[in-house]
């Protein structure tokens, strides 16, 4: 700083003092006219440009290094989270700037496999400090970071759509202890006997979708077709199934959708317009603006829980011959340290959307790969032929006898993780290490998924689809496996990752 303060006074005392004086009388009328009727605009830019460099040379993490545009504005991340490039655009800058990447104002994100538990891994050890980062939230002087709308007073206008985003938070916003309590219902119906329970439904369903394949490969006139919504529809048809006891059989119907379904995607489009505009209005506005945003999508808000409430007061009154996931909520309805009735159908929305679009994702990217790369094809097929004589000869214990399948799917979930969007966590305000780099509180962090699945400090020819990197391959024993966490790590990880 002595520094700076010298070059500027050195700068200002070699200016002519009756040059500076005259400086007003050389303006000429229209001028000070025009600057007058203009100075609102002249504050503005004045504003932003004294906002951008204080971001660049003074702000906490000014050292820290990323593109000029993200470290001056919030805007180059608010772009990449709306159009939806910000994890491709994250790979790209830790392969020009390093490990850590500061793609914001207020934002690092990491490329090292540490990153994950200095990040994440805090809940393990009991302490949760590093909270999620919701954006820019209207929050009270030195309270803690909201976990959710639940946390926020609403006005009565706006109550009725309060209760439906509410109902949205479910396990993925909500605070710690509710966390651990969701979890612990939860780990009953994700256990490896439950899963087992439900192999005939899930074949049923597959079978579904392999007819449909067949029949729309008949009737294709140009020989090929959008996979992809046959990899939704089935997805979609299983979790409904294994929710709510009851298939929607999307996957049978002739345009492969539904409601449920369109709303599923479109809500995902409306999150990232909602986060992307969240980091942009200063937290005064914000509270407007909350509202506003809410209102705008309050037709995919009010539709997608509809969906649930219904399907879950059918679940209830019907009674099923099969333990779905319906079931475990339901054991624990009323229950000393149980669910209510409002959270059992936030849960089953969860289930639903988190289960079938991510999943999809996944195998429409793994059929992709398979197409591109014929020998993995071959190898696979002549694996699972060694295996299953017939078709219903695969099942849930017999793949576990197919190891390539195995390392197929894992090499999608590194190419591909299907939850590949970054995830902030906010630094506490005493600050904290970070992979060796001191971090100030108040600080979001993140990890690149894809930059640390990408990479090839991570994995050998980590661009490259190589299946045989998970079977004991030696050209691949140096690959850093921990980097890869393609269902998240620490006490929030996925609970359905089985």
């Amino acid at each position: 700083m002595p520094g700076i303060e010298a070059k500027f006074c050195s700068s200002f005392s070699k200016l002519d003092q009756c040059t500076v004086m005259a400086f007003p009388s050389t303006l000429t009328k229209p001028t000070e006219e025009l600057l007058i009727s203009n100075w609102p605009y002249i504050a503005l830019g004045a504003g932003m440009l004294t906002w951008g460099i204080y971001n660049l040379c003074f702000h906490p993490l000014s050292a820290f290094p990323g593109p000029f545009l993200g470290r001056i504005s919030w805007v180059y991340y608010s772009t990449l989270t709306w159009n939806g490039n910000l994890a491709n655009t994250a790979k790209r800058l830790h392969d020009e700037y390093g490990d850590v990447v500061r793609i914001s104002p207020n934002i690092l994100s990491f490329n090292s496999g540490q990153a994950w538990e200095d990040i994440y891994g805090r809940g393990l050890q009991g302490t949760y400090d590093f909270m999620k980062d919701r954006g820019r939230e209207l929050r009270l002087p030195n309270s803690p970071p909201s976990l959710g709308f639940a946390d926020e007073k609403v006005s009565p206008m706006f109550s009725w759509l309060h209760m439906s985003t509410t109902s949205l938070d479910g396990i993925a916003y909500t605070n710690y202890q509710n966390h651990r309590r969701y979890r612990r219902i939860l780990s009953y119906a994700f256990s490896e006997k439950a899963i087992l329970e439900h192999e005939p439904l899930v074949m049923k369903v597959v079978d579904s979708l392999l007819d449909s394949l067949h029949t729309l490969s008949q009737k294709s006139a140009k020989g090929y077709f959008d996979i992809e919504k046959s990899m939704t529809a089935v997805m979609f048809d299983i979790s409904t199934e294994l929710s709510f006891g009851e298939s929607l059989k999307v996957v049978s119907s002739p345009d492969r959708n539904h409601p449920w379904m369109s709303l599923v995607k479109s809500s995902i489009k409306d999150i990232s317009t909602y986060c992307a505009i969240r980091r942009l209005v200063p937290h005064a506005l914000w509270l407007y603006m909350d509202r506003v945003m809410l209102l705008l999508s309050a037709k995919t808000i009010i539709h997608a829980f509809g969906f649930a409430k219904q399907a879950v007061e059918r679940r209830l009154k019907n009674v099923v011959g099969h333990r779905d996931f319906m079931a475990y909520l339901i054991d624990s309805l009323n229950a000393p340290d149980g669910l209510s009735r409002n959270e059992v159908e936030r849960l089953a929305l969860t289930l639903v959307n988190a289960g079938s679009d991510t999943t999809a994702t996944l195998l429409c990217h793994t059929v992709y790969r398979l197409a591109k790369h014929k020998d993995v094809l071959q190898e696979l097929r002549q694996q699972i032929e060694e295996v299953a004589s017939s078709p219903s000869d695969i099942t849930f214990t017999s793949i576990k006898q197919m190891p390539y399948l195995t390392a197929v799917i894992e090499e999608s979930l590194r190419m591909f993780p299907p939850a590949v969007n970054l995830f902030p966590r906010v630094v506490p305000p005493g600050g904290a290490q970070i992979c060796g780099h001191f971090v100030p509180g108040g600080t979001s962090v993140c990890v690149s998924q894809l930059s640390q699945n990408l990479s090839n400090k991570n994995f050998v020819d980590g661009t490259e689809f190589i299946p045989s990197r998970w079977l004991g391959d030696e050209r691949f024993q140096n690959d850093n496996r921990k980097a890869r966490k393609p269902f998240g790590y620490g006490p929030r990880n996925c609970a359905g990752q089985k």
